[in-house]
């Protein structure tokens, strides 16, 4: 069914404001392939859906201004987001999906993260990168209580730099290299690249 044709579907179904029963599955059936919205909701400039595709997944979206539509993945590859901060306004996101923030490319999302680390982590000296990481990602305890403590978390980062965890983030100011491997290892973590085989891109005609 063309464009063209699922108009003419939905203005023939609702002429004379009356509904063609016999039209309804053709609508649905076109609505849930090609549109793929199911309860729309938008914040700022950012539309975010669940998209059902082939053989009926339904796949989380985020559409932006400039029409791009990123389809299935994980949620830090959907919002240019390897980090899945949560509040980025003032890092220079430009809206929120599915509760993390979200960037307008994917070199702004990394530029925000290193950003992040260089604010709240090396230019802290109380911090070590244990208590960062319990700071960044908490867990919870079996009650559900947030622990600001992450430690399996933050050996990876540590094992990835070839440091402690009990070593002071401060310790690595400047350090571009280590500033590296840290946004690195946290992309990673947070699954960026997860879901590989379920994402793609897609253009909207109609730019936000």
């Amino acid at each position: 069914l063309s464009e063209a044709g699922f108009k003419e579907l939905i203005n023939r179904a609702t002429a004379g404001n009356k509904i063609s029963l016999n039209l309804i599955p053709a609508i649905i059936d076109r609505a849930k392939k090609e549109a793929g919205k199911i309860i729309p909701t938008v914040d700022g400039k950012i539309e975010s859906f669940q998209y059902e595709g082939k053989e009926g997944r339904k796949n989380k979206a985020v559409k932006y201004p400039n029409g791009e539509i990123k389809i299935g993945g994980s949620v830090s590859w959907r919002n240019n987001n390897p980090g899945n901060i949560k509040r980025g306004k003032n890092l220079g996101a430009i809206g929120q999906a599915s509760g993390f923030a979200v960037w307008d490319t994917y070199d702004n999302g990394y530029e925000a993260l290193k950003e992040y680390i260089r604010r709240f982590a090396f230019n802290n000296k109380n911090h070590t990168i244990e208590t960062f990481m319990g700071e960044y990602a908490p867990t919870e305890d079996e009650t559900g209580k947030l622990i600001r403590k992450n430690t399996t978390y933050a050996k990876q980062i540590a094992d990835s730099l070839g440091v402690s965890p009990q070593t002071k983030t401060s310790s690595l100011k400047d350090n571009e290299r280590a500033l590296e491997i840290f946004a690195n290892t946290i992309k990673k973590v947070e699954g960026y690249d997860a879901y590989k085989e379920d994402r793609r891109v897609a253009q909207s005609k109609n730019a936000t």
